[in-house]
């Protein structure tokens, strides 16, 4: 059995998964290693949320194909469907780990309020767990001790807005960000960029559930800043680019976050051309397209693997290569001290290098920068940069530099 995808509905249980701590399991290694991936399989978070699992299984392929599993026990991933509702997110998780015992490692899907309703959870039963989500509360080592984000801050994300805006003479700019956890780690983050860039700031907020934005989206154009900044999260981004549309925002320079530019094939495709005048987007440079031939080894692999579990990638290859990363370095992390204890495995993730500089496919040879008092990726400035709005292809988006 090379893996088993269970949905939250049905909480199928597979004979004998049941885990007994990891000392246990060490001594077993005929027992799986078994991995719940508890994410918005549906609801508003579904798009990004189910790329990040079909990378997860391809990743954990991989290493039952390639590298035998994780210290000899084949991987098995199991994944319940949250909805995309915090509360969800956690009574899955709870009723599976009553149903069928502690899983080896926990992946808490791409929303900050899922990850964060999970962590107290995880951390009280000792389970190893990392997330796609970048709100800054998440990043609280002494809480929530063995959890690591794959995804950046959404504070590092935002690392190039300064110089966009200053070489674009934008001086007010108003934030029109989501009423979750998602929006607040953005508004946190945001104050905190444009504190001392000498940048007039005002947020407003939008329900992310709502069907029509305009009324939000009127508001933030009240202000009469040179500029707007929105980030969203699943299908309410093609929703803020209609309502911007709708209310004549396609005038105003306006700036989006890593939700909107990790959702699906991007706003492009999301809401039209005309939606996305005067629109740019922030990416990763592993989001900008690459021909085959110019892909790194490690790039290409990531590439291959999604590709022959699930065809051709079709959605933004932001969260799904950094499920992949993360799986791949917790995996190389266990290997490098034969140990699946979480605080042994959580130490070297803290001083972590890859045993091979070609095995991660975005975090390179010096592994993603985790420390004691950091356990989200440290990211080199230049990392992240803002481009106009542009199409997508296999996964990665074709843009020109702004």
């Amino acid at each position: 059995m090379r893996r088993q995808i269970i949905p939250a509905v049905a909480l199928a249980a597979a004979a004998g998964l049941a885990m007994s701590g990891c000392a246990a399991a060490e001594e077993a290694s005929d027992e799986p290693f078994v991995i719940v991936y508890d994410g918005g399989l549906s609801g508003a978070a579904q798009i990004p949320a189910t790329a990040a699992l079909d990378a997860t299984v391809a990743a954990a392929d991989y290493l039952n194909q390639e590298r035998n599993g994780i210290l000899g026990r084949e991987i098995v991933v199991e994944s319940l469907d949250s909805g995309s509702d915090p509360t969800r997110a956690v009574s899955v998780l709870q009723e599976y780990i009553g149903r069928e015992g502690r899983p080896d490692l926990v992946v808490t899907g791409v929303t900050s309020g899922e990850t964060l309703a999970m962590l107290p959870v995880l951390s009280r039963e000792g389970i190893p767990s990392f997330g796609g989500a970048g709100n800054t509360e998440i990043d609280d080592p002494e809480q929530y001790p063995y959890h690591f984000s794959s995804a950046y801050s959404s504070e590092a994300q935002m690392a190039a807005l300064p110089a966009f805006l200053e070489e674009h003479g934008i001086r007010s700019v108003t934030a029109l960000l989501s009423q979750d956890a998602f929006g607040e780690g953005n508004v946190v983050a945001i104050q905190n960029v444009l504190g001392d860039a000498g940048v007039e700031l005002v947020v407003e907020r939008f329900d992310p559930g709502a069907v029509d934005m305009s009324v939000a989206y009127e508001r933030a154009l009240g202000h009469g800043g040179d500029a707007v900044y929105f980030d969203a999260l699943g299908e309410s981004v093609g929703r803020v680019l209609d309502a911007r549309l709708r209310v004549g925002g396609t005038e105003v320079i306006t700036l989006t976050g890593g939700g909107v530019s990790g959702t699906g094939n991007g706003p492009l495709d999301l809401a039209g051309a005309e939606a996305n005048e005067n629109l740019y987007i922030n990416l990763l440079g592993a989001q900008i397209y690459a021909e085959p031939d110019d892909r790194t080894p490690a790039f290409a692999r990531f590439h291959d693997a999604y590709r022959s579990e699930h065809g051709e990638i079709d959605t933004s290859i932001y969260a799904p290569v950094l499920a992949w990363d993360m799986l791949l370095s917790w995996a190389d992390a266990a290997e490098q001290v034969e140990s699946l204890d979480p605080e042994t495995v959580t130490r070297q993730l803290e001083d972590y290098t890859p045993s091979d500089p070609d095995l991660l496919a975005v975090f390179g040879a010096d592994g993603q920068g985790y420390s004691p008092a950091s356990h989200f990726p440290a990211p080199n400035p230049e990392v992240f940069g803002y481009y106009p709005s542009g199409p997508a292809k296999e996964g990665q988006f074709v843009v020109e530099s702004s």
